[in-house]
């Protein structure tokens, strides 16, 4: 009984216990850290309103990404530049548009258009996939 006993003590006692965190598992995650890198999705409205669709933006690590808006019009490859507050989507070599952005939370994005004088943006929210 004691060799037994001692025995399996001596297994118990060399269990690894193997433990996986992500980044953020202490929620302590820093919105000025955040990156654009990943999938983004979210809600739009048309010009008018009427009819809302889906927004999925790729951003990759080397500076590459896609559009999928969702209409039938198929995915969109781009590049793409970016500073602390804006985005500047390009395809050969010609910019195609800016967007002001603002992390709301390390996965969660406000992006617009900065819009004419006098007018409100129109205001996206993205959310990490």
């Amino acid at each position: 009984d004691f060799c037994l006993s001692r025995g399996l003590g001596d297994v118990y006692k060399r269990q690894v216990l193997i433990v996986a965190c992500s980044s953020d598992d202490d929620n302590t995650c820093n919105v000025s850290d955040a990156s654009l890198v990943g999938t983004w999705v979210g809600t739009a409205d048309d010009d008018d309103g009427s009819d809302p669709y889906t927004v999925t933006l790729v951003f990759n690590d080397n500076g590459t990404g896609s559009l999928d808006l969702d209409d039938g019009d198929g995915i969109n490859a781009f590049d793409y530049t970016s500073n602390d507050s804006q985005v500047t989507l390009s395809t050969l070599g010609i910019d195609i548009i800016t967007f002001n952005y603002e992390f709301n939370t390390c996965d969660q994005v406000s992006i617009y258009e900065s819009p004419d004088p006098g007018e409100q943006a129109d205001i996206v929210v993205l959310t990490r996939q």
